[in-house]
C-alpha cells in the first residue's frame, strides 16, 4: 500500500506539470523540415507555417532565404507566368544548387494567397502582402540579418520579409524561354552568394551534345585515315601522326577533363614558399598537371612491366633463328643485364610513386 501511495505522490505531479505546460515555441529548423522531399521548397501553405515564417525573424539563421510570391492555378484563377516560373525556372534553380551543396545557404520559399482565402487569419495575409504586391509572380532574396546584441557584438537575427531589405529578382512579365530566365536566377544567386554555379545540361541535351561531338570527330578520323594517311609515305609525318594521336588519347582518358569542368587550375604555386606545388593534399582536389604526371607514371610502369615480359621471348625467338646448339652466352648477359635495368628502374619509380601517394594521403603507413 505505501509503494501504491508513493508512486501516485510521485506521479500525479509530474502529469499535472505536463499538462499546464506550454507548448515549445517551433523555431526555424522545424520550418525547414517542411522542405518538400520532390523540389525541396517550403510551400507555406498554412498558418502555421506563416506564423513560423513571421517569427522567424529571433532564429539567428545564417542563411539567404528565396521568397517566391505566387497564385495557383484553378478553374477561377489562371495564371500561366506563376506556373511556367515554378516549374521551369524556380524549382530548377533550386536542385542546382542542392547539386552543388549550397541547400545550406539558400533557403526556397513559396507563398501562395490562395492557400489564405478561406483562412481566419487571411486578412493579416492580405495587409502584410497582398495590398502591397500588385503583380505576381514575385521572387525577393533576404540576406542574413544584422542586429546589435549589444554595445561591442553584431550577431545574425535572422530576417523580416516585411522589414528587412531584400533583393528582388526581375521576373518577365511573359516568360518566352524558362531556359534563359534560369539561366539569370542563377546567375543572380551566384552573384549574390560570390560562388560560382555552373548550370548541368539536362540529359536531353547531353545526348544531343556528344552526338555532334562524337560524329564531327568521327567523320574528321575515317575522312583522314581513308583520303589523306594512305597517301602519306613520309615515316616523319606518319610518326608526327602517331605521336598527336597518342597525346590526344592521353589527354581524353586521364581525366583531365575533370580539372577543366570544375575550374582547377593546371599548376600552381604555394604562397607562402614561393615554389611550385605538383600535387594538391587530399583526393577530392587535383591539379592539370598531376593527372597527367600520374598517368605518365602508370604508363611506364605498365610498359616496363611488359618489358620484362618480352625479354625472355625474345631471347627464346633468337635461339630459334639462330638454329644453334646451346643459348647464345652474350644474347644471355644482355638480357639478364637489361632485365635487372628494368627491374631497378620499375622499383625506383614505384618509391617515386608512393612518395607521391603520401602527398595526397599523408597517413599512409606504408
Amino acid at each position: 500500500m505505501y509503494n501504491i501511495f508513493l508512486l501516485l505522490f510521485l506521479f500525479i505531479p509530474s502529469l499535472l506539470c505536463a499538462t499546464i505546460t506550454p507548448p515549445i515555441p517551433k523555431s526555424a529548423t522545424d520550418l525547414i523540415s517542411y522542405r518538400d522531399p520532390i523540389t525541396g521548397v517550403i510551400n507555406i501553405d498554412s498558418i502555421e507555417k506563416y506564423n513560423l515564417l513571421l517569427n522567424n525573424t529571433n532564429i539567428s539563421p545564417e542563411y539567404y532565404t528565396a521568397l517566391l510570391i505566387t497564385k495557383e492555378n484553378n478553374n477561377e484563377n489562371i495564371c500561366l507566368n506563376c506556373q511556367i516560373f515554378e516549374n521551369e525556372v524556380y524549382n530548377p534553380v533550386n536542385k542546382i544548387l542542392n547539386l552543388y551543396g549550397y541547400n545550406s545557404q539558400v533557403i526556397f520559399m513559396k507563398i501562395s494567397s490562395d492557400s489564405f482565402t478561406n483562412s481566419e487569419n487571411y486578412q493579416i495575409f492580405h495587409y502584410d502582402l497582398e495590398n502591397k504586391i500588385k503583380t505576381v509572380p514575385k521572387l525577393f532574396i533576404f540576406p542574413p540579418f544584422l542586429v546589435p546584441n549589444n554595445d561591442t557584438e553584431i550577431v545574425m537575427a535572422g530576417f523580416d520579409y516585411k522589414k528587412n531589405n531584400f533583393y528582388e529578382f526581375p521576373i518577365p512579365n511573359t516568360i518566352l524561354d524558362s531556359k534563359s530566365v534560369k539561366i539569370s536566377l542563377t546567375d543572380y544567386i551566384a552573384k549574390i552568394l560570390q560562388v560560382f554555379i555552373e548550370i548541368p545540361l539536362d540529359e536531353r541535351e547531353q545526348v544531343s551534345s556528344f552526338m555532334v561531338i562524337f560524329v564531327t570527330c568521327l567523320s574528321i578520323f575515317v575522312f583522314f585515315k581513308k583520303k589523306i594517311y594512305p597517301h602519306v609515305k613520309s615515316f616523319i609525318f606518319r610518326f608526327i601522326a602517331m605521336l598527336a594521336s597518342f597525346l590526344i588519347i592521353y589527354g581524353s582518358i586521364t581525366g583531365y577533363k575533370f580539372t577543366v569542368i570544375n575550374k582547377i587550375p593546371f599548376i600552381a604555386r604555394n604562397s607562402d614558399t614561393g615554389e611550385i606545388m605538383w600535387y594538391s593534399g587530399g583526393f577530392s582536389w587535383q591539379f592539370g598537371i598531376e593527372i597527367f604526371e600520374v598517368s605518365g607514371m602508370y604508363i611506364l610502369m605498365g610498359l616496363l612491366v611488359l618489358t620484362l615480359i618480352i625479354f625472355p621471348k625474345f631471347y627464346t625467338n633468337s635461339n630459334k633463328k639462330t638454329n644453334s646448339s646451346g643459348p647464345s652466352t652474350l644474347l644471355l648477359l644482355l638480357v639478364l643485364l637489361g632485365t635487372i635495368i628494368v627491374c631497378m628502374a620499375l622499383t625506383l619509380l614505384m618509391i617515386y610513386f608512393n612518395s607521391c601517394f603520401k602527398i595526397k594521403y599523408p597517413s599512409y603507413p606504408f
